[in-house]
């Protein structure tokens, strides 16, 4: 669902739901980079909520939305976006967290990071986009970023509608990826490292961000 200035009350609404995000962000370096957008995940339909079983619900909210609503919704909306208390999975954490940070936006509760849990289970792989992870543990596949936005001198974002189609199927990816790769860190005894060396906490994010703010704004 592609969200409107209208509908973020739905998306407000909908919010505990939510178990997987994706942040979008375009530019190779998170400090100088733009946010796209934001597909929240909230799972399939459920019997009596007036859609077919096999329907997922996620929501698109173009990050301009956000940035420029002062209102109760968006407010709300951010106001989960930086709670501690929810349990969500993302791919790449830090890049996510980094360009919220530069927007003003802070991201917390994240459980699981499938770009982290990737590296960590194949730390030779040189190309660990979601898509590729998706393709090596059979969750359902996606397009390359380029074959949706091009690339280089071709790049170019295309309309809502289609950002909308690709990011959610991005954050519906990530849903089913969390468990394989959950077993597969427990299988290989992985599971410690992940949660005790490679995942930075919080306040700990927040201090290294704020030394590379620092260092980005002189240079």
């Amino acid at each position: 669902m592609l969200v409107t200035e209208s509908e973020l009350g739905k998306l407000a609404t909908a919010l505990p739901k939510v178990t997987a995000l994706h942040v979008e962000v375009i530019g190779d370096n998170p400090h100088l980079s733009e946010v796209l957008g934001l597909a929240f995940y909230a799972g399939k339909a459920e019997e009596g909520e007036g859609a077919e079983g096999s329907q997922t619900f996620c929501y698109y909210l173009p990050f301009r939305l956000l940035k420029e609503n002062g209102g109760e919704a968006a407010k709300e909306i951010r106001t989960w976006l930086a709670s501690a208390d929810k349990r969500i999975a993302v791919y790449d954490l830090h890049r996510a967290f980094v360009a919220l940070s530069w927007q003003g936006v802070e991201l917390g509760g994240v459980d699981f990071d499938v770009l982290l849990a990737g590296y960590l289970l194949d730390p030779t792989e040189s190309a660990l986009t979601l898509n590729g992870l998706s393709a090596r543990y059979g969750s359902p596949s996606l397009p390359a970023d380029e074959d949706v936005f091009g690339k280089g001198a071709k790049f170019q974002v295309p309309s809502d509608e289609i950002v909308c189609g690709y990011l959610c199927r991005k954050a519906a990816a990530v849903e089913p990826l969390t468990p394989k790769l959950k077993e597969a860190l427990e299988e290989g005894g992985m599971t410690s490292l992940l949660q005790e060396l490679e995942r930075p906490s919080p306040s700990c994010c927040r201090r290294w961000s704020a030394r590379a703010f620092a260092w980005t704004r002189r240079n």
